[in-house]
């Protein structure tokens, strides 16, 4: 999407400062002219409170990524990531406690969001929810 200040004269990118120490980051509250020049997903993951399990391995992945010659498809990669990467959000024994039942519901209440129609309050919101609710199950 930042390229689209080069190609539509109407369009400016504006970003949120950030100071970086280590792998976390802090928002300065000030917003400058231009882009970010990297993604802080997982670090915002982190803040957002989704579990170490999952953003570890999320940075695994990245790693994986990163190290992959992604440029070259059809070529041997030594370090390619696995179809078989997906990590639990939830507790991992849930369905084994006979939490069946509220685990489906969690389930079906995300895969319910309306991503289009909601504001990015109300995401936080709906994420801390469902966090607190997976932290029951």
């Amino acid at each position: 999407m930042s390229e689209l200040e080069s190609k539509l004269k109407s369009v400016k990118n504006y970003k949120i400062l950030i100071k970086e120490d280590n792998d976390k980051i802090t928002f300065l509250r000030k917003i400058a002219e231009g882009s970010i020049d990297r993604s802080y997903g997982i670090q915002v993951a982190n803040l957002a409170g989704l579990p170490d399990e999952v953003v570890a391995r999320a940075k695994e992945i990245l790693k994986q990524l990163d190290e992959s010659d992604i440029n070259k498809p059809f070529a041997k990669k030594k370090n390619r990531v696995t179809d078989n990467f997906q990590v639990s959000m939830f507790q991992p024994d849930a369905l084994e406690k006979g939490k069946n039942n509220e685990y489906k519901e969690l389930t079906e209440n995300i895969i319910n969001i309306d991503m289009e129609n909601i504001t990015p309050m109300q995401a936080f919101k709906l994420l801390n929810d469902i966090i607190e609710k997976a932290k029951h199950i």
